[in-house]
């Protein structure tokens, strides 16, 4: 944003009267008169003035970029009055001062009495005091109304009355908030004038109202404004007896909080009054009212919004990644659990009578046992196995102790018997390989638990009698055709 013009009422505080001032309410004057009512040059500002018949000063500290001008009221209703002297200095320098002639019988209001610009007193951008000096005589007086000055940039608003496209202080289209289409001219009284149906100006500001001030003359016009997207409005241009500048050609108030675009066309005819434009008043908005706009505009409910959902976004991953990594930790300690007990149940459904964890299996092959030197005695030696053929498998008998054999043409019963003798035999060849070899690792010191490895040669037939010899081992069972080995 660029500079804006600032209007000072005579009331502001921060001016500082110095000598005999008096305050005035403009239709309230001992004398019965009324300025506004013998003004050529338009209404008091804000209906208000200052008043002084001494030598007086106002001074007034700003912070601008050192352009400016004072404005007060010239009166013509004294016998053989005269004007006073208004000369004003800006940090010390001089500004340009006006001597009018003197409105013999009439008041100008609005009357330009000094400006600083970049050709006498504007200085460069910052704090400034300015100082206006009042010299009466004894047959004057003057009436101080209120000072306009251009701000710094991107000033800080807070319900100010603005003012924009007076011509009297700089150049109209050097206004940031005002516009001219084609058609418009400076006249000689330093206002912008068209004659072109059509041609257009369009002040763009934040406020609540705005009004225009321009000159009438002796023949009557039309102009219209519209207001954002509302309806064009016209405005009745009047004529006068003699032409009067700085008159109210319309008002619009009570707009909506916000910014505001207002066209101002001229659509009366060429031939008759030209559309003068002197300036116009805008209200800002208050820092309330701005407030207000910034938390209701939709990129901040946006923002909000987004915020919020970024919140919840935020809140719903965490608990997301809290709820999935609790669920991946139940179900890896479900898996686990069913494995487990899968591999129970596989065991427990593979498990055989005759399978054990560390046996290597080995077909079964027949061992031939042979007698002894002494065919008559009672031990046994065991035999290195050796393979017989299927078609020629013959058994030797074996012999034990106390034992005979019998020949197998001695019938059913003969055959039985030397089966069953054989089993026994069987067995007891096992049973003493392994008190054997338990006895070697008795001798040996070792103290390792082993498992009693049982090893099964016939189709299944257990005997008991390992009890009895004192072997507390876990009795692990071989089937036929498997070695311990």
């Amino acid at each position: 944003m660029s500079t804006i013009w600032f209007m000072v009422d005579d009331t502001d505080p921060r001016l500082n009267y110095i000598g005999s001032w008096s305050s005035l309410n403009i239709g309230n004057f001992t004398e019965g008169l009324d300025l506004d009512e013998s003004s050529r040059t338009g209404p008091v500002y804000n209906n208000t003035l200052h008043y002084t018949t001494g030598n007086d000063t106002v001074s007034f500290r700003f912070n601008g970029s050192s352009y400016l001008g004072v404005y007060g009221t010239q009166d013509g209703t004294i016998a053989n009055g005269q004007l006073p002297e208004i000369e004003c200095t800006l940090d010390g320098a001089p500004t340009w001062s006006f001597g009018d002639e003197y409105p013999e019988g009439l008041t100008n209001n609005n009357m330009l009495a000094c400006r600083a610009d970049s050709r006498i007193g504007g200085s460069s951008p910052g704090e400034h005091e300015l100082l206006i000096n009042v010299t009466n005589y004894s047959n004057s007086d003057w009436y101080f109304d209120y000072i306009t000055f251009e701000s710094l940039v991107d000033p800080i608003l807070d319900g100010e009355v603005l003012q924009a496209g007076n011509a009297e202080l700089i150049d109209a289209s050097n206004y940031s908030v005002l516009t001219f289409g084609a058609g418009w001219t400076t006249d000689t009284d330093d206002s912008t004038v068209t004659s072109i149906p059509g041609s257009q100006a369009t002040l763009k500001f934040n406020g609540t109202s705005v009004s225009l001030y321009g000159d009438l003359r002796n023949v009557s016009n039309t102009a219209a404004y519209q207001i954002d997207d509302q309806e064009p409005v016209t405005v009745q241009l009047p004529a006068t007896v003699s032409q009067e500048a700085k008159q109210l050609l319309f008002t619009a108030d009570n707009l909506s909080v916000g910014e505001h675009t207002v066209a101002v066309v001229f659509n009366g005819s060429q031939s008759e009054m030209p559309f003068d434009i002197n300036f116009f008043y805008m209200t800002s908005l208050t820092t309330s009212q701005q407030a207000s706009l910034v938390s209701s505009s939709p990129s901040s409910s946006s923002s909000s919004s987004n915020s919020t959902t970024s919140s919840h976004s935020d809140t719903g991953i965490i608990i997301g990644a809290v709820l999935g990594s609790v669920t991946a930790i139940l179900l890896l300690i479900l898996a686990v659990t069913l494995l487990l007990r899968k591999r129970r149940q596989v065991r427990l459904e593979a498990a055989t009578p005759f399978e054990y964890s560390g046996l290597t299996t080995t077909p079964f092959q027949y061992q031939d046992r042979v007698h002894g030197p002494n065919p008559g005695e009672g031990s046994l030696s065991y035999v290195t196995q050796s393979k017989i053929n299927s078609d020629t498998t013959a058994l030797s008998p074996l012999r034990a102790e106390g034992m005979s054999t019998q020949a197998n043409s001695g019938g059913n019963g003969d055959s039985a018997n030397a089966l069953t003798n054989l089993k026994l035999q069987q067995r007891l060849i096992i049973l003493q390989e392994e008190i054997s070899r338990r006895d070697r690792q008795f001798a040996e010191g070792s103290t390792q638990q082993e498992r009693l490895l049982t090893v099964h040669t016939d189709s299944g037939l257990r005997l008991a009698g390992e009890d009895t010899l004192g072997i507390n081992r876990e009795m692990v069972e071989v089937p036929p055709g498997y070695t311990a080995d």
